[in-house]
């Protein structure tokens, strides 16, 4: 068993779960994580070749760059969400792909990207909804990947290959594992937030209505007089 793998998957177990039932609540704090995550994949495939840094040196620059851009989103939670939706259609669609054996498909990378960016937009438009429901999908996808991984691969985790989802071996062989998996978490975590905010909305709703109430007996009792 591989030790730092197996504790990789427990924590994007946990941060998965986090998305799912705490993703609006906790909107400022989770929602900078996916941006910071896509800028550390992005220095990776683009920039890592080009580096003459020594093995530490490595590690701090793409720790040191998560954090950075992690802070600037802190700021930016439209754009922080954006990239949240933006990750959590990738991950619907890559999932799609090997359930439905959609490799090689005419226009699919059109459909995707298209999914992909309207995803990021609901978010970042709609923002209690759409926060709602790309978290939702967004920390199902993991936790559901992580905790299959564990379920099926932790005690003879070896190495860092199924990680990355390009390896594509571990999703196609327990792809409707992991798909339904997907589904139940993030269904469950949509109602559980959509619950949890429309109590809190409707009570605001009361105290406007109230407070609204007040001001118009008030308005009468100046006329009366």
């Amino acid at each position: 068993m591989n030790t730092i793998v197996v504790t990789v998957y427990c924590a994007a177990f946990l941060l998965g779960m986090l998305h799912v039932f705490f993703g609006y609540k906790l909107t400022r704090l989770l929602l900078p994580l996916c941006g910071a995550l896509f800028a550390v994949c992005a220095l990776y495939l683009f920039v890592y070749e080009t580096l003459f840094l020594d093995a530490s040196g490595t590690y701090i620059f793409f720790i040191g760059s998560g954090i950075a851009v992690y802070l600037l989103l802190f700021f930016l939670p439209r754009a922080a969400a954006f990239f949240t939706g933006f990750f959590g259609g990738a991950f619907f669609m890559i999932f799609a792909v090997y359930a439905f054996n959609l490799h090689g498909t005419e226009m699919f990378y059109t459909a995707a990207i298209t999914v992909c960016v309207l995803s990021g937009l609901l978010a970042a438009v709609y923002k209690r909804a759409g926060v709602i429901v790309v978290s939702a999908l967004f920390g199902g996808c993991i936790s559901s990947y992580a905790g299959v991984y564990l379920y099926t691969e932790g005690a003879n985790a070896s190495g860092f290959e199924g990680i990355f989802v390009s390896s594509g071996h571990f999703l196609s062989e327990n792809i409707f594992l992991i798909g339904g998996a997907t589904l139940v978490i993030t269904l469950l975590g949509i109602a559980v937030q959509f619950a949890r905010t429309a109590d809190k909305r409707l009570l605001e709703g009361r105290l406007l209505i109230r407070k609204s109430g007040k001001r118009k007996e008030s308005g009468n009792m100046i006329i009366d007089i």
